[in-house]
């Protein structure tokens, strides 16, 4: 099936989306202006610190969320209860299965790095035991890649899509449910740290979603 000029032009918009958020991702992890502090007091200019940290802290910190509200559009923009299962499909080989790689890939290298004396002496790594326990441990809790913490989210809000589009689907319940959401994250409701973070960055999805069904023409 061509692709229509508006189509491509979308993919462009996407592609410009999301490399932009990654320079943003860079900057934050590029922060360095607290190897600077002492230098830059004493030369009476701390001005140089505060535009770093301003950029890196405050603007690049959009980031993060900036890639789950886009995700979540992406992901809604065209959903429908007939396409449940082609969604589930295509999030399998987007998402499912580039984690677990990445996870296992991780988890081995760390392994071997054990087994080498000199290495795991650099790296104060304690010996890693491969088996089926140690790797499904690997999986699900990221243990070795801590950064993959953002796919996992999203393979979770792409099961609990049906439930999402659910509540996202009407315009007006959809918008008190986001608040909702939005209000549950702000308190202390929820206890365990792990629920909180989902809930927290389940409302940008769910506003991204809300996006992609009800302003995609705006957008």
């Amino acid at each position: 099936m061509a692709r229509t000029k508006q189509d491509e032009n979308f993919s462009n918009n996407v592609i410009w989306y999301n490399f932009i958020l990654c320079i943003l991702v860079i900057f934050i992890h590029a922060r360095n202006d607290s190897i600077f502090t002492l230098p830059v007091l004493i030369s009476g200019i701390p001005v140089w610190n505060e535009i770093e940290s301003f950029l890196a802290a405050d603007v690049a910190g959009a980031a993060v969320g900036g890639f789950y509200i886009g995700s979540g559009y992406l992901f809604f923009r065209n959903y429908s209860w007939k396409r449940v299962f082609s969604k589930y499909k295509s999030r399998m080989r987007s998402l499912v299965i580039p984690y677990i790689l990445w996870t296992l890939l991780y988890f081995f290298i760390h392994a071997a790095i054990s087994r080498i004396p000199v290495l795991a002496s650099v790296f104060q790594e304690p010996l890693i035991e491969i088996s089926w326990r140690t790797m499904l441990d690997a999986v699900i809790h990221y243990r070795y890649c801590a950064f993959l913490w953002f796919l996992q989210f999203l393979i979770l809000y792409a099961a609990l899509s049906p439930a999402i589009y659910l509540l996202i689907s009407n315009r007006y319940s959809g918008g008190a449910a986001i608040l909702l959401v939005f209000f549950t994250a702000c308190t202390n409701i929820i206890k365990n740290e792990q629920a909180a973070a989902v809930t927290n960055w389940m409302t940008l999805y769910m506003l991204g979603g809300y996006i992609g069904i009800h302003l995609k023409g705006i957008v």
